[in-house]
Order: C-alpha cells, then structure tokens, then sequence
C-alpha cells in the first residue's frame, strides 16, 4: 500500500514515496523552467504508474480561499475551484493545478487528495482576519488573510508538543518557517490564532524574492513606472524583492553571508530586524508561550541568523552565552533566559509527511 505526495514549487517538484507510513523514497527535481516543467511531471506521473502497490496522489495546494478547511478527493468541480485561486498564490497555484491535472490523465481513476496550505489558519478569528479596508469587500470579494506554509506549521505543532511531552491541544507556540518564502505562526491551545501572511503569500516579513508588507501606496508608485503598470509592479515584489532585490545578488542567504558588499549586510540586517518584530509582535496573542520552533531552510540551517533573530527578541531577554552553551546538535537546542526557561526547537519541517497522514486519514474516513 504505497501513497505518492508531491509538492509542486515555483522551479521544483519535491515527491516523495510512502509505503505503511513509512517514506521509502524522496527525492528533488530542481531548476525547472516553464517549457520543462510538464514534461518532468509527466515522467513523474509515468513512474508512480509502474507502482502496482500506489492506491493515492496527495498534492500540497497553496491557497484553498475560504472554501476548503481540510483535505480533500479532486473532482472536476473541486478543480475549477482550486483554478479560481490563482490570481491569489500566482507562483504556486497554476503548478499545483498542472501536478493534479497530469497526475488525473495518466492515473486514471486513483485517488487524488488536495492538502491546502490555507486550511490550518481558518481558526483564527474574526478580528484578526478581516482587514481594515470596507467590510464589503470581504462580503462580496472573501478579502480576508487566509495565511500559508499551515501544512509545515501544523506539522511543527504535532513535533513540538511531542518535545514537550504536552497534548497538542495544550500547546502555545511560535513557529517560524523560514525558506525562500517565510511565515510566523500564533498557535493557541493547538489552533492557529495569527500568521504573517495574508490574502496571499506577498502579505508578512521580508522574504527571499517577496518584499513581504509595505504601504500599499508603493504598488501605485512603481507601477507609473512599467510598461504594463499594476501586473509589472506585483511581478516586482513577488519575483525580484526581499533579499534578492536589497542584496543586488541573490535569495540565497549562504551567498549573502559570503558576500562582502555592503548591501548583501543590509539585506540580512533587514531580513533579522523583520523576522524579530514579527515573532515577538506574535506573542501578543498569546497568554502564555511553550515554545519557539524554528524550521525551513533558513530557519534549520542558518545558526547566525537564529542566534540574530533571538538577539533582538524583548520577551526572550536572553544571556547569548548560554544560548551557545546549550545547544544540543542540529535539531534541537533549549535557551534560558534570565527570567525564565523557554525551550526553542529548531525541528526539520516534513509537509510530506503531513499531507502523506492527512491523505491516509482520507482514506480511512
């Protein structure tokens, strides 16, 4: 009994195999461009075939709008829907749809199971959704934050509750996913209750490619000055911002922290000064914190940029020398702070997995 999950990506197509929930194989196809992107998920699709054993497809799915709060068997009118997204996650959802609909026309008639990445904030509430704009545009357009990256976020709450030896649904946390794209999530008692991202993965901290939140006013400004005005201007803060446009070099942080020039500095400055106020203004929402759980590329690998972060975090107010003391191998590392013991997890995010459980739990249901 082996269940397939793929992850499509802006430039990537991360798959992996299970077989009794146990991940037989994993790999990356990276680097894709446009024109090599079907044809490298039609192989794809051409080798889970060869598989006898495989009884389901799970497909991570940014934005799931307001209408899907858990996972769910694609239809032709699930698919038209998830379709009416795009213009909202741009970069992910036409490939998310392009995975599903290759997977359905080579293997025909096998269960295919959306997992959203929207659906584990649909808890937050009300007042920290809506925006302040005229509420009839959430009435009759669903403006709302929606938040993303929930699959990770989720999975990091069922981990750290694991560490902690509490149930999930007595858990207080900070998550902070930190890749190319970058979210910090509020969890109260097992439940989203806030995150960075909003109406679209554009909304929150500074990102690789993304600029994150700025005055809106910006949009306008710079669209005077491209040829094709409003969509030239978002293709900007989507694809050519964050540390990629501050730095001048690249979204990778590991190149900026080679780097010499004085904006490659500037860029991790702004990226560190960004995160900080965006996790301490989270525990706002929060009456009490078990934990601040690190994850993503950035947030798993980087210890300069963690060791930043925490530096400049108030409620933390830690002694840095200990932080260096207690740091316990790659994964996991607990800090004291001079007022009280906080453990912070740094825990490898698994959305395979995640999705892998959910669609067994489809299933089985």
């Amino acid at each position: 009994m082996t269940i397939a999950v793929i992850n499509c990506g802006s430039s990537s197509i991360k798959y992996s195999l299970f077989e009794q929930q146990k991940q037989i194989e994993t790999n990356v196809i990276q680097n894709l461009q446009k024109e090599n992107y079907e044809a490298a998920l039609t192989k794809l699709a051409e080798k889970f075939k060869a598989s006898h054993s495989l009884i389901a497809v799970g497909h991570r799915v940014v934005h799931g709008g307001p209408d899907f709060h858990k996972p769910t068997f694609i239809t032709a009118s699930i698919l038209e829907k998830i379709k009416s997204y795009s213009s909202l996650a741009p970069l992910h959802n036409p490939l998310n749809i392009l995975g599903i609909e290759i997977m359905q026309s080579i293997l025909k008639n096998l269960p295919q199971v959306a997992v959203f990445d929207t659906a584990f904030h649909h808890t937050i509430p009300h007042f920290a959704h809506i925006y302040p704009i005229p509420y009839e545009y959430y009435e009759n357009h669903q403006i709302r934050r929606y938040g993303f990256h929930g699959i990770s976020h989720e999975y990091l709450m069922h981990q750290a509750s694991l560490k902690l030896q509490k149930s999930v649904d007595q858990c207080s946390l900070i998550t902070a996913h930190l890749g190319n794209g970058c979210s910090i999530t509020a969890i109260k008692n097992g439940k989203s209750v806030d995150t960075s991202m909003g109406f679209t993965p554009l909304e929150g901290v500074m990102m690789g490619t993304r600029s994150g939140s700025i005055d809106p006013s910006i949009v306008e400004t710079i669209a005077k000055d491209c040829k094709n005005g409003v969509e030239d201007a978002m293709l900007a803060l989507n694809r050519k911002s964050g540390l990629l446009g501050i730095s001048g070099i690249s979204n990778d942080m590991r190149k900026l922290h080679e780097a010499k020039s004085e904006r490659a500095h500037l860029a991790i400055d702004m990226f560190v000064h960004s995160i900080s106020k965006t996790i301490a203004s989270m525990r706002t929402n929060l009456s009490s914190l078990d934990a601040l759980v690190f994850s993503g590329g950035i947030g798993e690998n980087d210890a300069i940029i963690r060791e930043k972060i925490i530096e400049r975090i108030p409620f933390l107010d830690l002694h840095i020398d200990k932080y260096k003391n207690l740091e316990h191998g790659k994964h996991h590392l607990g800090i004291i702070s001079s007022s009280a013991s906080l453990p912070i997890f740094v825990i490898p995010t698994d959305e395979e997995k995640m999705i892998m459980q959910e669609v067994l739990c489809l299933l089985s249901s």
